[in-house]
């Protein structure tokens, strides 16, 4: 390898982001003269370095590219996985989309799917559309597939559902998420449901999700979120009210923000026996400036029997409230964040 090599190459592997054309020069031994005409030298030294960093770039590209085709094949199988026979123009048009993609992180994408037409696990039927498929989307495009699938898989702790959790992802309102969108309708990944229901992922998304991530990387918690399990989804806390028509927007502010501690809760007027008013372990007595729903209560369940709190709601007094006993919590003033932090300590300290 010549000199010049050697410095366009220093150039490619610097960890620079961003170079002059008088950077390029001086790596190659040329200096600018001030004020001098654009020679026949300087101009193909410049092209030459363009050229040196395609070749090295694509290179380096291929190595990575077998390098994860190779170590994501268990050691002890790698002998019999070298011996598979694979279609010369599946591999040669992939290593052709290697070179020729703009996306480095694409690299593992293309390697994966060449180890699954290796080891014929691709059906054969969507072959030709994946590839092409890989090649047209973005690696953006595949993060947001794994997102999608696991938002379908699992139900987060919290407020919400399926349905709700997979239309803030494929009913966005950043054009960047709708292009995204669109294309993977395109593709068959995504499918538009009759309704206002959101577009939903496909059979298609699934296989080819499953089969680019690991599994540690298709759980809720790789995307920062926690699964509803049987223990965060028991009834922790029935808010009785029975001015829901008036106090519904702040009493749902209050649940939600004991919703992000696991305690879930359900607000409603106790104008029967319902099964929530039944089974919650704590009964929140909703308390406004012309009475509260205690005789209703009183009716239905044995609040001896059962840990009761009392809300105050804007425009009650304390004097208001109708059990001594029960511990307040004063929801008239402004400060929600406050009084909500003192409830869920409390009630946690309830549950325990």
């Amino acid at each position: 390898m010549n000199n010049k090599d050697t410095k366009n190459k220093s150039i490619l592997r610097s960890k620079k982001s961003f170079l002059s054309m008088a950077d390029i020069l001086i790596e190659s031994g040329i200096s600018l003269v001030p004020g001098g005409s654009i020679g026949y030298k300087l101009i193909k030294t410049l092209g030459t370095h363009a050229v040196s960093w395609r070749r090295d770039l694509s290179r380096q590209r291929i190595e990575d590219f077998h390098t994860k085709l190779i170590s994501g094949i268990p050691p002890e199988s790698r002998q019999e996985f070298m011996k598979n026979q694979f279609s010369m123009a599946d591999y040669y048009s992939l290593l052709t989309h290697v070179v020729q993609d703009e996306e480095n992180e694409k690299i593992e994408i293309y390697a994966k799917l060449l180890q699954g037409l290796i080891l014929n696990v691709i059906p054969l039927e969507i072959r030709l559309h994946l590839i092409k498929a890989v090649r047209e989307l973005r690696f953006s495009d595949f993060d947001f597939m794994r997102q999608i699938y696991i938002n379908e898989k699992y139900e987060f702790k919290g407020p919400g559902n399926k349905s709700r959790q997979i239309k803030s992802l494929t009913i966005p309102t950043d054009p960047i998420k709708c292009h995204s969108v669109q294309t993977l309708i395109k593709f068959g990944f995504l499918y538009e449901k009759d309704g206002n229901k959101p577009p939903w992922p496909t059979n298609l998304l699934r296989t080819i999700v499953e089969f680019l991530f690991e599994e540690n990387d298709l759980t809720a918690e790789a995307i920062g979120k926690i699964a509803k399990t049987a223990d965060t989804e028991k009834l922790k806390v029935f808010f009785a009210c029975d001015k829901l028509d008036i106090f519904s927007p702040l009493l749902s502010n209050i649940g939600d923000r004991l919703c992000q501690h696991d305690i879930k809760n359900v607000i409603g007027d106790p104008i029967r026996k319902s099964i929530p008013l039944i089974i919650s372990p704590i009964i929140a007595v909703c308390v406004y400036h012309k009475g509260s729903p205690i005789e209703n209560l009183n009716k239905f369940v044995n609040l001896e029997q059962r840990k009761i709190i009392q809300i105050l709601l804007p425009g009650a007094l304390k004097e208001d409230v109708p059990l001594e006993y029960a511990e307040i919590f004063d929801f008239t003033h402004q400060d929600i964040e406050t009084e909500c932090n003192k409830l869920i300590k409390f009630v946690q300290k309830q549950l325990q």
